[in-house]
């Protein structure tokens, strides 16, 4: 036999269940107490021992905290002990002695498999239970008060003295009396609309409470599942979130003949269907407004991503524009300073005007036969003209240049076309008539 380890509420409740007429032993431990990791080899020990009439259960209170907190536990190690699903005792701390002495003062005394009155094939339970016929209110008010009998205990006779089971149960009543008294139905008990449900045995909504579920879920549960308390607490376990878990079931009365058990099943069956198909059609509901959202927040993203696109198109083209006018303006800003540059350099390059007439000697027209006129530019951009006869040299036309500017004594004459540079040792040799000078010739006066 081994211990058992359950994670959460619902494989607690399975296992509490199916535990039958063993008694379940549960240890409530945490992986940092100390304490519970010195008793955990006494558990297994005992799980061996105990293994016929026993079942051992470890809860691990970080991971199944939904099991600490709906058994209220607030020390560890704490030990809780359950009987045919109720809880008979529990007690914290790391106690050997008491887990063993408590342990063998609950387990039920050699095999008894069959022990208690059982279940009828087809009919129900033995035990009391509520009766509830599918006819009119008449029969539906003998049915209630047939069943009201049924519960009532029998009364003790001077002969036979109570024994110790009824005291116990009588006792068990008596602590569960006011919270099951202030429970709701499982079925409405408006007047004008009578509701009529199957058979609920007591003992196993009984199991359910002790299991600190509502009245109401607990007969709902037995109703909707064949009166199975384990598929009872696993539909609870399934359908904890339902809006509608703690509503009765809403089932109205038709007149006729009565039901029989298996017609009750199968209309609490059909409910049951109903009741899934409502769900699946409520999540297809949410699922479709889901999806509605989705596309509507993706058309928002798609409008709001469009809205920056069309502005940064308008920035990038707005800047585009600057960009072509700053450069028309530099275009215009350049023409401007070369404009003034080349008026500047026109100004400072231009030649000056022609000498004053009293610097012209000579006319422009020759004054005796044969003779002719060479134009003498100066260095300074002036000119100067001088009549010429075709026997004389380039040393009387530089002599000519030295008696009309003092300030040229030293230069060289170069003609302009075809271009030739005259220095001053040829200046004697050069006939102007041979050279091509007259009657009509240019000369530039270089220094």
């Amino acid at each position: 036999m081994v211990v058992h380890q359950v994670g959460n509420l619902s494989e607690f409740g399975r296992a509490i269940v199916s535990a039958g007429h063993k008694l379940v032993v549960v240890d409530y431990f945490a992986t940092w107490c100390g304490p519970c990791r010195a008793i955990a080899p006494l558990m297994e020990q005992l799980s061996e021992e105990y293994a016929a009439t026993c079942v051992f259960l470890k809860v691990d209170v970080d991971v199944a905290r939904d099991v600490a907190q709906q058994q209220g536990i607030r020390s560890m190690p704490t030990f809780g002990f359950f009987l045919n699903g109720s809880k008979v005792d529990e007690f914290s701390g790391a106690n050997p002695n008491k887990l063993r002495s408590v342990i063998d003062q609950l387990a039920p005394k050699g095999a008894a498999p069959f022990a208690g009155e059982g279940f009828k094939l087809g009919g129900g339970s033995t035990a009391a239970t509520h009766k509830i016929v599918w006819g009119d209110k008449a029969a539906a008010s003998a049915s209630q008060k047939e069943a009201a009998q049924a519960q009532q205990p029998p009364k003790a006779t001077n002969d036979a003295a109570p024994s110790d089971e009824s005291v116990a149960n009588a006792n068990a009543h008596k602590e569960n009396g006011n919270a099951e008294a202030a429970a709701p139905p499982a079925a409405s008990a408006d007047p004008a609309l009578q509701q009529l449900m199957p058979a609920v045995d007591e003992a196993k909504v009984g199991i359910l409470l002790d299991m600190g579920f509502p009245r109401v879920r607990a007969e709902k549960a037995l109703i909707l599942n064949g009166s199975d308390p384990e598929r009872a607490a696993e539909w609870i376990f399934d359908h904890m979130e339902d809006p509608d878990i703690d509503e009765p079931l809403q089932v109205v009365a038709k007149a006729g003949p009565t039901l029989t058990e298996e017609e009750k099943r199968a209309k609490a069956q059909e409910l049951l269907a109903a009741a899934r198909a409502k769900r699946a059609a409520e999540e297809k509901q949410r699922e479709v407004e889901s999806e509605k959202t989705r596309l509507k927040f993706g058309k928002e993203i798609s409008a709001v991503k469009a809205a920056q696109e069309e502005e940064q198109r308008r920035r990038d083209i707005a800047l585009r524009k600057k960009e072509k006018a700053d450069a028309v303006a530099e275009r215009e800003r350049l023409r401007r300073l070369l404009k003034e540059d080349a008026e500047a350099r026109k100004r400072q390059f231009a030649p000056q005007a022609v000498a004053p007439a009293e610097h012209s000697v000579a006319s422009s027209v020759p004054s005796a036969p044969g003779a002719g006129l060479i134009e003498l530019r100066l260095p300074d951009g002036s000119k100067i003209r001088g009549e010429f006869q075709p026997d004389q040299t380039l040393s009387d036309v530089a002599e000519y240049v030295r008696t009309q500017r003092a300030e040229y004594q030293a230069f060289k004459l170069q003609n302009t076309y075809p271009r030739k540079t005259y220095q001053p040792s040829d200046f004697g040799s050069v006939q102007l008539g041979s050279s091509g000078l007259l009657p009509r010739g240019a000369l530039m006066v270089l220094l």
